[in-house]
C-alpha cells in the first residue's frame, strides 16, 4: 500500500456520516482486546484497514546516500564506522547532517555517538550551543580480528 492510498482512506473516513469511528466504515467485526494487552496494538491498522503482515513502512525514509535493500547494497563498514568517519571529517558537524550523510535517523546517530563515547572512542565537548567531537585515535578497534589496530589506522586507511 502506497502513502497516497492512505490519503484516500483518510478522506473516506472524514466523509462518513456515522462519526468516522474505526469500526463504522467496515463490515468487518470489531477487534477485541487481546488478553494481557492494552488494546492499542492494532488501533492504527484498524483505522486504515491495514494489518502488519501486509503493509509497507509508511514512515519517511532517509534516501540520500541510503543503500537499497538489495543484495548488492551492502557495505564494508557499519553505521558506527560511517558516523565515526563523518565526525573525523568535520568535528563540528551537526548530528542531523551526519544522519543525512549516513542514511539513518538522527536518533540512531545519537545512540551511536553515545556508544562511541561510552567506549571512549569519541569525546564530546560543548562549545557554545554546539558540540565538538574529538576522536581518540589511540583507541583499539573492538573486534578480535582487528584489535591489533587503532582507530587512527582505520581513519588513515579510509581517508
Amino acid at each position: 500500500m502506497q502513502p497516497h492510498d492512505l490519503e484516500g482512506i483518510r478522506d473516506q473516513r472524514r466523509r462518513l456520516p456515522e462519526g468516522g469511528g474505526a469500526h463504522s466504515r467496515t463490515s468487518e467485526p470489531a477487534r477485541t482486546k487481546p488478553k494481557g494487552g492494552n488494546g492499542f496494538h492494532d488501533v492504527g491498522f484498524a483505522l486504515y484497514r491495514l494489518h502488519p503482515s501486509g503493509t509497507e513502512e509508511t514512515r519517511p525514509k532517509v534516501t540520500q546516500n541510503s543503500p537499497s535493500k538489495t543484495s548488492d547494497s551492502w557495505t564494508f563498514f557499519s553505521n558506527h564506522g560511517h558516523v565515526l568517519f563523518c565526525l573525523h571529517r568535520d568535528p563540528d558537524i551537526r548530528l542531523k547532517e551526519v544522519a543525512t550523510q549516513v542514511g539513518i535517523t538522527e536518533r540512531a546517530v545519537q545512540k551511536i555517538v553515545a556508544e562511541l563515547e561510552e567506549a571512549k572512542i569519541v569525546k564530546r565537548k560543548r562549545v557554545g550551543r554546539r558540540n565538538h567531537y574529538e576522536i581518540r585515535k589511540r583507541s583499539k578497534l573492538r573486534h578480535p580480528i582487528e584489535s591489533h589496530r587503532t582507530v587512527a589506522d582505520l581513519l588513515d586507511f579510509v581517508h
